[in-house]
């Protein structure tokens, strides 16, 4: 056993210093049909992560200005009641149904709620929803307003 290793070991040795002295240079023809296996197996798998983070990145863009959209109407709506003491007189204003720029699209429902809750208040509900293309479901807001006396 020893000297089956020995041997080995001295024919490497003999191999290798036998390509450095007589000059020659570049791969063997086994190096390189690994070297192509291997890049057939990682170079489509780097395609493949690349095209899919392209997808995510661009459906996070799209997510991030739906919200946007979304979050600057119901500010809008929210800075009224802050601002008049007869809001809920004026919420019917923000009922629309928009095309936004880049295929967006809004659409902002106000709908009065009789009776809501134990309290049997009257309440108004607020939905925004902000959609496109590319995203299956929409983003949406809902508020519920209330006024506490007459």
């Amino acid at each position: 056993m020893v000297n089956s290793l020995f041997n080995e070991r001295f024919l490497k040795v003999a191999i290798l210093s036998r390509k450095k002295l007589s000059g020659e240079h570049g791969f063997t023809l086994m190096e390189i049909v690994v070297m192509i296996i291997l890049l057939g197996v990682t170079v489509p798998s780097i395609f493949a992560l690349y095209s899919q983070l392209s997808v995510i990145s661009t459906k996070s863009k799209i997510f991030d200005q739906m919200s946007a959209y979304g979050e600057q109407k119901m500010e809008q709506v929210l800075a009224i009641k802050d601002k008049q003491w007869n809001w809920y007189k004026k919420l019917n204003q923000f009922t629309e149904d928009v095309d936004l720029p880049d295929s967006y699209h809004r659409t902002v429902t106000v709908k009065t709620i009789h009776n809501w809750g134990n309290a049997g208040l009257t309440a108004w509900e607020i939905v925004v929803n902000v959609t496109h293309p590319r995203v299956a479901s929409p983003y949406s807001l809902v508020v519920r307003l209330t006024k506490y006396h007459e």
